[in-house]
């Protein structure tokens, strides 16, 4: 029963919401005499109406690390047509406008209602959809491998409980679901604020990681985070090339760190990465060069040789390939990768 003098004057409050909920919730169990505010006053909370206090303090494009370890958030205010961005190890929200990546010559779409996991550091064909007027904006939540295996031996110590089985690859999208929505606003509502984080971070990222894993992308990330299987043997191969990338990387080398035979290593590193090896680590060669040159300041020749190439000519035309542009170019590039 609602307490007299209580006037619900705003019909378009969701109460499945909630953070509306809660307020309801709130306001039930003060006592009326203390009421003093009809329910018209209460705002209505929805996801793109709420400005977080990080997304004030981020004013510029780009991406930007929030007092919370692991965690950035990002704004883009210019669409972007497709260009390959290097994605590290994580999960990526979108909280307003929309973006679409190809994986594997698949297409796929996430905004406010999907999430992407990216168990594999991979360089990313992606566009974004967004203007001035409406940015696009999103949080970024790199893996943490300890934190996630802390969690798995917890979870396995439960009851079984059946979780939707996804497929072998190192990227993909999952359903945001309630349970993810609601640690999700949670989280970016302490962003701006460092005493909030050190207090409350660990555990909400602990939340959203535990919602996820009941979502089809939960095969994938418990593959990426327990030892022997094949998902987590090749991140020791990929770890290796995305920090040894400007020196000669022998495949047998690569095999060996993977405790495969050489084929074996092929067939599997081509499964879930989607590419041959040699073609990867030409793609993190050439996504580390873009950096250099967007983001740095580098000439194209510097960034050429950084990367690992000997030839100017070659890494001219492997860029321009890849990119659509060439090095002396790309500054015309957009460049969010998170690092």
């Amino acid at each position: 029963m609602i307490p007299s003098g209580i006037a619900i004057e705003n019909p378009a409050v969701d109460l499945h919401d909630p953070a509306n909920a809660a307020i309801f919730i709130a306001i039930l169990v003060t006592p009326v005499s203390s009421l003093y505010l009809s329910w018209r006053f209460v705002p209505v909370i929805t996801r793109a109406q709420e400005p977080y206090s990080i997304f004030e303090q981020v004013q510029r494009d780009g991406a930007h690390r929030t007092p919370l370890e692991g965690v950035s958030v990002f704004r883009i205010s210019e669409a972007q047509q497709k260009s390959p961005m290097l994605y590290e190890v994580g999960v990526t929200f979108v909280l307003s406008g929309r973006k679409a990546g190809v994986f594997n010559n698949a297409r796929f779409e996430y905004g406010p209602d999907q999430g992407l996991l990216v168990a594999t550091p991979y360089p990313i064909a992606c566009e974004a959809f967004c203007s001035p007027q409406a940015p696009l904006r999103g949080i970024h939540i790199r893996l943490d491998l300890a934190q996630l295996r802390t969690l798995l031996d917890e979870m396995d110590a439960l009851p079984a409980q059946a979780t939707a089985k996804a497929d072998d690859l190192g990227v993909s999208t999952f359903p945001m679901t309630p349970q993810i929505r609601s640690a999700l606003d949670r989280l970016a509502a302490i962003l701006g604020e460092p005493s909030h984080c050190h207090m409350l971070g660990a555990s909400l990222l602990r939340e959203i990681f535990y919602w996820i894993l009941h979502t089809q992308a939960g095969s994938n990330l418990r593959a990426f985070a327990t030892r022997d299987t094949t998902s987590n043997r090749l991140m020791k191969a990929v770890e290796h090339i995305n920090h040894h990338y400007a020196e000669r990387i022998q495949i047998e080398d690569l095999a060996h760190l993977s405790g495969m035979s050489v084929s074996a290593f092929h067939r599997a590193f081509k499964k879930t990465v989607s590419d041959a090896p040699l073609q990867y680590i030409k793609k993190v060669r050439l996504t580390k060069a873009k950096a250099l040159i967007v983001r740095h300041g580098e000439s194209a020749g510097q960034a050429g040789l950084k990367v690992g190439y000997d030839s100017a000519a070659q890494f001219s035309r492997e860029f321009k390939r890849f990119f659509g542009v060439s090095p002396r170019d790309a500054s015309q590039l957009s460049y969010q990768d998170f690092e």
